[in-house]
């Protein structure tokens, strides 16, 4: 498994997180990101399959639709189908599905990954951009609400690293 870590783009190159994530995840000839396929593609299949966590607005629903547009697999989390009608709507004939879970939720997120691994097979990426904000400063805020921020921010991509993490190590190859 590779975990790569970058300087900062050279002049001319992509600036932007999705250029930069879609790069990472479509390779040149000098910029491998996928270090072992699974036996089950072909080593010169560049296309991944993809979780997108928080993908029913912002930069998770921009990250999920560029990625799919470049020819990935990606299945995008949102709390529910509702919310991710406009995701839907925008990926209309590209290779995108919803997958309702909430990163909060133990039970949640292991019936998600777990049923999107029986029915799709393992996931290559990790996308973990579930998050929330609170709207007040430190002193304004309740410890619950940092709790529940953090149980979204930190914990909820703990959950999900530790859903995928099993999977990407048993066929030697992932990316979070």
């Amino acid at each position: 498994m590779a975990i790569s870590t970058s300087a900062a783009p050279r002049r001319g190159e992509a600036t932007d997180l999705l250029s930069i994530v879609a790069k990472k995840l479509s390779p040149t000839p000098s910029n491998v990101a996928v270090l072992a396929w699974p036996a089950s593609r072909n080593k010169g299949d560049l296309m991944t399959r993809s979780l997108v966590t928080g993908a029913s607005t912002g930069i998770g629903f921009a990250t999920a639709l560029r990625l799919a547009t470049e020819g990935h697999e990606v299945h995008a989390s949102v709390r529910s189908l509702d919310s991710g009608q406009a995701l839907l709507d925008a990926s209309k004939d590209l290779d995108l599905a919803l997958v309702v879970m909430d990163v909060d939720d133990d039970d949640s997120v292991s019936a998600a990954l777990g049923g999107l691994q029986a029915d799709r097979g393992p996931i290559d990426v990790l996308i973990n951009n579930a998050g929330i904000a609170g709207g007040h400063s430190i002193e304004e805020t309740s410890i619950a609400e940092f709790q529940r921020v953090m149980n979204t921010n930190t914990w909820g991509t703990l959950r999900c690293i530790q859903a995928v993490l099993p999977i990407m190590r048993a066929q030697q190859s992932g990316c979070i």
